[in-house]
């Protein structure tokens, strides 16, 4: 693995261990996600940087670990920075939920 990809992979790993930080010192559940914009802002800005942190790694990394939908990943980012009003708060807890836990995995067993 190229040291570029290996220090991007830590990085994303920062975030999403942000993430579930943030759900736990919060108590952060779906209702109050859906329901309150600023922790909307406060979840979905470290996916921001997970996907431009994507979007730099090599395309030989990308390609090695078709697993992980690293298209989807640089494409939310997209949603989030562009079009943020339309971004479903019941879709992105799934996101939240369901996804960053499997990306974080991921990242620690590919950086161990």
């Amino acid at each position: 693995m190229k040291d570029h990809d290996k220090d991007l992979l830590y990085q994303m790993l920062s975030y999403c261990t942000k993430i579930g930080e943030r759900i736990e010192a919060y108590s952060i559940d779906e209702d109050e996600f859906v329901g309150n914009t600023a922790l909307q802002d406060m979840l979905l800005m470290p996916i921001f940087q997970i996907g431009e942190l994507a979007n730099a790694l090599s395309d030989e990394f990308c390609s090695d670990h078709t697993q992980i939908p690293w298209r989807a990943i640089k494409s939310f980012r997209n949603m989030i920075a562009h079009d943020y009003g339309v971004v479903d708060p019941n879709w992105a807890w799934n996101t939240i939920i369901f996804d960053i836990p499997e990306l974080e995995a991921f990242l620690k067993t590919c950086l161990s």
